[in-house]
This record gives C-alpha cells, sequence and structure tokens, in this order.
C-alpha cells in the first residue's frame, strides 16, 4: 500500500501523465482517497499553470548556444567551490519565476481564510451521530438521576472514565438532565448527557483533550470562552475545551441559546445551581 511520502516524491510525474498505467491508477486511488495528497496535487497544478500562464515567452540572447559550449569546454578547470549552485549568479527569468512560485505558494496556502464551520471534524461528526441515536431512543441510559450534583458524584465515583466529568455552569431552571450514558468519541471514552428544553433535546458529550487535535478554524465567543461551531443539516453542535476536557454541545435550538450552556467555570462536585423542584 502506497504512503504519503511515496506520492510526494511522484506528484509531478502523476500530472504529467509520465508514469506507466498500473503505476498511475495505483497512485489516482490513493489520491482519491487521502485529503492531504489532493491538496499537494492541487498545489502542484496550480504552481504549474502559473508559472505556464503568467511568465512571459523569453527568446534565448543571440550567441547562447557559443556560450554555453565555451562554457563546457573549461568545466574541468572550475572549482568544487565554484560547482555549488546557491554560489551562482542566478538569471533574471529564474530569479523572477522563483519569486512569483514562492509568492503563490504563500497566497495560496498561508493565506487561506479559516473556515467558520466544523462540520467535518471527527469531534463533531461524532457529537452528531450521539446526538440523533438519543433522539431515535436508540440510547439506554446508564444513569437516569436529574440531580446535576447527584450525577456528578455518581458518574466519577463509578471510575468508569479516566477523568473526572465536570459540568458547566448552566441554568437548571433551564436546562434539565434526562440521564447520562458511558460513550465513545474519536475512538476514546466519553460520558454523553441528555438534556431537554422546552421540547428541544439538547446533548452535552465530553471527552479527554490529550492528543485531540483542533482544527485551524475560526473561533466564536461567548463568556470570555473561545468555542467550534458546527452545522449539520437542523442540528448545531458548539466545541469548547475547559480544563484538559473536550465539550461538544449538540441541538437544534438557535446558537444564542445553546450557547448558554458555555461557562467559564466547571463544577466537578456541589456548586451546580439546582432546579427547586428537585430540591422539594
Amino acid at each position: 500500500m502506497l504512503k504519503c511520502n511515496d506520492i510526494s516524491e511522484r506528484i509531478s510525474a502523476w500530472i504529467d501523465n509520465k508514469l506507466e498505467s498500473n503505476e498511475y491508477a495505483e497512485l489516482a486511488q490513493h489520491i482519491k482517497e487521502c485529503p492531504s495528497c489532493q491538496a499537494k496535487v492541487s498545489l502542484e497544478q496550480y504552481t504549474k499553470m502559473m508559472v505556464k500562464t503568467k511568465l512571459p515567452l523569453v527568446s534565448p540572447p543571440t550567441g547562447l548556444y557559443e556560450k554555453i559550449t565555451n562554457n563546457l569546454k573549461v568545466k574541468s578547470r572550475i572549482s568544487w567551490l565554484e560547482r555549488i549552485p546557491l554560489l551562482q549568479p542566478i538569471p533574471l527569468t529564474t530569479a523572477l519565476a522563483s519569486l512569483i512560485v514562492l509568492f503563490l505558494i504563500y497566497t495560496t496556502w498561508f493565506t487561506q481564510p479559516l473556515v467558520t464551520d466544523v462540520a467535518d471534524w471527527e469531534v463533531c461528526k461524532d457529537a452528531i451521530h450521539s446526538h440523533e441515536l438519543d433522539e431515535q431512543g436508540k440510547f439506554i441510559m446508564d444513569y437516569t438521576e436529574s440531580n446535576p450534583q447527584v450525577l456528578v458524584q455518581l458518574v466519577n465515583a463509578s471510575h468508569r472514565r479516566d477523568f473526572n466529568m465536570s459540568l458547566p455552569n448552566y441554568n437548571t431552571q433551564k436546562f434539565e438532565i434526562k440521564g447520562c450514558r458511558f460513550c465513545e468519541m474519536c475512538k476514546k471514552p466519553s460520558i454523553y448527557l441528555s438534556f431537554q428544553r422546552q421540547g428541544h433535546l439538547i446533548s452535552l458529550e465530553m471527552l479527554d483533550a490529550t492528543h485531540i487535535k483542533f482544527p485551524k478554524a475560526k473561533t466564536q465567543n461567548v463568556n470570555g470562552v473561545p468555542y467550534y461551531r458546527g452545522k449539520y443539516e437542523k442540528d448545531l453542535v458548539l466545541i469548547w475545551k475547559k480544563n484538559n476536557l473536550v465539550y461538544a454541545i449538540t441541538s437544534d435550538l438557535p446558537e444564542k441559546e445553546l450557547a448558554e450552556m458555555i461557562s467559564p467555570e466547571m463544577s466537578s462536585r456541589t456548586n451546580i445551581p439546582t432546579h427547586p423542584a428537585i430540591n422539594s
């Protein structure tokens, strides 16, 4: 099976159709399935196109052939130091072409605007998947305790995860817990909580942030906490990091209402405000 390093060495030949048919097909299959190599191919094609279309055609000056022939005759007398390419004078057209290529690479690769939607991020996709299963009634809760204080203590005392669950300091009069389930997100253990607000399902899933790769995307901000947003059909996912945990909250509620769950302070024990009905 080909690796990305193998592809990188043959991208130019692949674009110019200089490969054998079987090798061409093998590279084409890998590129089709690999977003990273697709980006490299696109950049290589764009660079070749810009060099061909933007640089003027220059006719060789008179006497160039004779100069090259004379240089070859004296080549054996050139010292090894003088043969180092970086120490040789660079023709003007070559220098201009190099500058154009570097400029194009910089403008296309390093100055692209940050995306604002992270729906393709694995964390976002897994959060949507769990939310949909809950909507379809396919999730059986491990705990159905509605008191957030008690629920946090039950989950953390179970030692079924290698991290302690912490909840945002949310308004329990607006968000009511249905229950909690132990799940997986990004192939790592997670904790899934199900909430209700005025008939809308809200899910909050959390996992250890270690080894989670965050996308290069634009973040929003609420209560001093930066968060990513991902939109998938009717559902919105807000994702943020706090105390080395990644939180993903999903619902069809408007973003302003959903963002009320994002809090700069997290609770792992008793300082969550409790709904009056729970105390009665």
